[in-house]
């Protein structure tokens, strides 16, 4: 064409004429030939109707207009990701572990407007994208196997308890109860056990403890040696003169056997008083300290017929104190007393004993053994029944555990009874009664 230099596209595929690279249709045919190539390019020669721009001459854009807009827009979308990802909050989107940040796309751009006469363009107008939005979750504990164990809450352990053990000096054996006594520490230690020791033997025993407060064996008890005297402390709650049980413990008596029994919990132990101690016996709710000799010199203790007998026909079974239970009596080494110093005066007491009889008529009572073996040949005074305890959940025979008030005359109340019949029986809470329920 006049007037411009023309670089050849190329013959149309319709009429076989010469084409510029910058036509969109034939001349010739007016067949349409496509876009025009990029590169090279026309630089028309200046004309009366286009302005003269820089000394005259126009320069046209490398691309056509439409690739211009697409260029623009993916700029824009591509200027947003960057200012994203270096926002101060990068480090919270990168830390995120689940799931990835997700850009949305810009929507398209609405097409650029060209400027007129000559195929020219005139100033980019591209909307601005929508800003991008970042999607993100809380990371939650896992609740199994799989992956992100990092976020997962460990729960704790339960604490195994501390092991329990004491160690002292076997002052009395209760084969009724299944269970021996140790002082330990001075106190009163009542462990069960399959297999009891020797009364002065000195143990080691690791032990649980019972629903009753009482202890059995959890583990091999280790011997550490013997001993024929030791001393502990508890409450005495029977106090009599084995021919005279109507006669005050005083003492007084030179020629009659006296007991007394030091109480705690899980046993009751029956002590010889000499004749030739400094102090009389002591009184029923006593707290005492009691050392003491394991095998007397003298025999031991044997049931010494007093004045008259108790007896109650309207029990069941029938009561004769001549009889009692267990049968046939346990033998015991003799304990016999060495010192005692009286500490105070109790208003209550636990004592161990052995279920006698019930008596239900008239106003109910409970025959209980003096000591925890019946050792003495001699139960405690008849308690009345209060309101609370059932004696027929009771068995004669059975080991029991009970709760006392004790009035300053040293008269002894009910209040408090519960199982204490080897170690299934003292962790029975539902044996328990009075002031005892629970235990």
């Amino acid at each position: 064409m006049a007037g411009e230099q023309t670089n050849v596209r190329g013959p149309c595929s319709s009429c076989g004429a010469q084409l510029a690279s910058d036509q969109r249709y034939c001349v010739e045919c007016g067949q349409r030939v496509g876009p025009p190539l990029a590169m090279p390019y026309t630089l028309p020669a200046p004309s009366a109707a286009a302005p003269a721009v820089a000394g005259g001459r126009v320069w046209r854009l490398p691309i056509a207009p439409e690739m211009a807009s697409l260029l623009g827009v993916l700029a824009l979308g591509f200027g947003v990701v960057l200012g994203t990802a270096i926002s101060p909050n990068l480090a919270g989107i990168v830390a995120a572990p689940s799931p990835p940040a997700v850009v949305e796309a810009p929507p398209e751009a609405p097409p650029v407007a060209s400027g007129g006469g000559g195929g020219g363009s005139g100033p980019l107008a591209a909307a601005a994208p929508a800003a991008a939005s970042v999607a993100s979750t809380t990371p939650t504990e896992s609740s199994g196997g799989g992956g992100g164990g990092g976020d997962q809450k460990k729960k704790k352990k339960k604490q195994k308890e501390a092991p329990i053990s004491f160690s002292g000096t076997v002052v009395h054996s209760n084969p009724v109860a299944q269970s021996y006594t140790v002082s330990a520490g001075g106190g009163l230690i009542a462990i069960h056990a399959d297999a009891l020791p020797q009364v002065g033997d000195q143990v080691e025993s690791p032990v649980r403890k019972l629903s009753n407060g009482t202890y059995a064996e959890d583990g091999a008890r280790s011997p550490v040696g013997t001993a024929d005297v030791t001393s502990f402390q508890g409450t005495v709650t029977y106090c009599a003169d084995l021919e005279q049980p109507s006669a005050p413990c005083d003492g007084a008596n030179a020629s009659d056997h006296y007991v007394y029994t030091v109480s705690g919990l899980g046993a009751s132990i029956l002590v010889t008083w000499p004749h030739s101690g400094v102090t009389p016996p002591p009184k029923v709710g006593s707290t005492v300290q009691v050392g003491v000799q394991i095998g007397a010199a003298f025999p031991p203790i044997a049931p010494l017929d007093p004045a008259d007998w108790r007896v109650d026909p309207a029990c069941t079974p029938g009561y004769d104190e001549r009889t009692g239970l267990p049968a046939p009596p346990v033998v015991m080494p003799e304990l016999t007393q060495t010192s005692m110093t009286v500490s105070g005066q109790a208003t209550s007491a636990t004592l161990e004993s052995v279920v006698q009889t019930r008596c239900p008529v008239g106003t109910p009572r409970l025959i209980l053994s003096a000591d925890d073996v019946r050792e003495s040949g001699r139960d405690l005074a008849p308690l009345a029944v209060p309101a609370g305890i059932d004696p027929n959940r009771l068995t004669p025979g059975q080991a029991v555990q009970v709760a006392v008030g004790v009035a300053g005359e040293g008269i002894l109340s009910l209040e408090g009874i519960t199982s204490d019949q080897g170690a299934a029986g003292a962790d029975d809470a539902a044996q328990g009664q009075g002031t005892l329920t629970g235990s």
